[in-house]
């Protein structure tokens, strides 16, 4: 049993790209514990009868999703540089797994997952032509509301208002990859509600549709007290 403390915070920016995208959670964290081992990384290690090192995510991307800017933070129990650290994950990033960046962040700010208040999404439609979605986008935006009863397997229902979780809304008149349509938009995120791109599809269409979804990216509360000494002093003493 370990009682090292962790002495340092890194929050790493990845991408999960089209040949990963249905590559499960759990894979994706097996990968970044044993490429964290092989070069050597002093993380964290977890106490108890099976400790495992201590890495936590943003938010577990769906299977099938891209994701274009992927939240990672690894707890080390020695300092290490800044160009150290990114020398030595380059040198495992992969093809569509793959390191992007890393900065510093107080050791006292609150957990990650709890700092996401919004994730922005891109949109992807191959059978929806661009007359097609952007009339469907205009007659969303003009409804004063849109009530919502999302249903989940194994759990319980929940029911909301999609024109209150719905921000930036946009056509994209010039799509990527030559797909027929695309939009983008910011859905909640936060603790107490996670709202996820499909539910607005859902809205918006009848029947299914083929859609290839990529999150690229997140919005998160800067305003917390432990944030704000973080930036005023640079770190915590």
């Amino acid at each position: 049993m370990s009682s090292e403390q962790a002495v340092q915070r890194l929050r790493v920016l990845f991408r999960k790209g089209e040949r990963m995208r249905f590559i499960s959670h759990l894979d994706v964290l097996r990968y970044w514990e044993r490429s964290l081992k092989r070069v050597e990384i002093p993380v964290k290690y977890s106490e108890g009868f099976t400790p495992h090192p201590k890495l936590i995510f943003g938010a577990p991307l769906p299977l099938g999703f891209i994701g274009e800017n992927e939240l990672l933070e690894v707890f080390l129990k020695e300092n290490i540089s800044s160009d150290d650290f990114k020398l030595r994950m380059k040198s495992q990033s992969i093809l569509d797994l793959e390191y992007i960046s890393s900065t510093e962040v107080g050791m006292s700010l609150p957990p990650l997952p709890t700092l996401i208040k919004r994730a922005n999404y891109r949109v992807c439609f191959s059978d929806i032509t661009k007359d097609e979605l952007k009339k469907a986008l205009d007659l969303f935006n003009e409804q004063q509301s849109v009530p919502w009863k999302e249903i989940r397997e194994n759990r319980k229902p929940k029911e909301y208002d999609l024109k209150q979780v719905v921000s930036d809304l946009a056509f994209q008149p010039e799509p990527k990859n030559l797909v027929q349509s695309e939009l983008t938009v910011s859905l909640e995120a936060s603790q107490d509600l996670t709202v996820r791109p499909e539910q607005l599809v859902k809205a918006l269409f009848s029947g299914e549709q083929s859609v290839t979804y990529s999150r690229t990216g997140f919005v998160l509360d800067t305003t917390s007290e432990a944030s704000r000494i973080w930036r005023h002093k640079g770190r915590y003493l």
